[in-house]
């Protein structure tokens, strides 16, 4: 799985260099969020198997997120050292990563962690928004800015509260209360962009 990890990484570095980390990071939620809501839309399995469910897509998912997260950590530590983002960010893809490596290596957590990168539908939209507002077209991007924020709140707030007080209780149900600390930071992580978000939505425009 860690060969298939490797692979899913060296695509996402290779797409990098002829289409550049948005068009990247497109790719990656156009692949996974689609699988990642299949998941969630089935047989939910009981509070402990949540956390040693096995099935070949809940591992093609796991394995997607070691590649895509080791390669943006990467990025997200040479923009930091550019000066083009924030340590929250480089915090983020760490955090991933080192709890994908772990869930991969010990088997606990990966049908959440999977169901969690149904959270990338708002990184389509917000890179979407972007690309239509350099474009100059005012209406796809208040198309595509609407969808970013909708998805942002539909999947990293409400669908990631679900997962993750699920998977707290099946931690702490399957004796793995290692894993409340991360999945608390995850969530925390959400909560604070869906309130800057909300702060810019509210503000208003000051008079010229």
């Amino acid at each position: 799985m860690f060969k298939a990890s490797f692979a899913y990484g060296a695509v996402c570095c290779i797409t990098h260099s002829i289409k550049g980390p948005a068009r990247t990071k497109q790719l990656h939620a156009a692949v996974v969020v689609p699988l990642a809501a299949i998941l969630l839309a089935q047989k939910e399995p009981d509070v402990f198997s949540v956390l040693t469910t096995n099935g070949a897509l809940t591992n093609f998912l796991n394995c997607a997120s070691l590649g895509y997260f080791s390669y943006d950590s990467a990025l997200a530590v040479k923009d930091l050292a550019s000066g083009n983002t924030t340590f929250v960010f480089v915090v983020h893809g760490l955090l991933y990563m080192i709890s994908t490596i772990v869930a991969l290596y010990t088997g606990q957590a990966r049908y959440d962690g999977a169901c969690a990168m149904i959270y990338s539908a708002s990184t389509f939209f917000y890179h979407s928004a972007r690309f239509a507002k350099n474009a100059g077209a005012a209406k796809l991007h208040l198309f595509h800015k609407t969808a970013f924020v909708i998805s942002f709140f539909v999947t990293r707030v409400c669908i990631g509260t679900y997962i993750t007080k699920r998977a707290i209780l099946g931690a702490i149900a399957g004796g793995a209360t290692g894993w409340v600390v991360p999945m608390a930071i995850s969530l925390a992580l959400n909560y604070w962009w869906g309130a800057k978000i909300m702060l810019m939505l509210c503000r208003k425009k000051k008079p010229s």
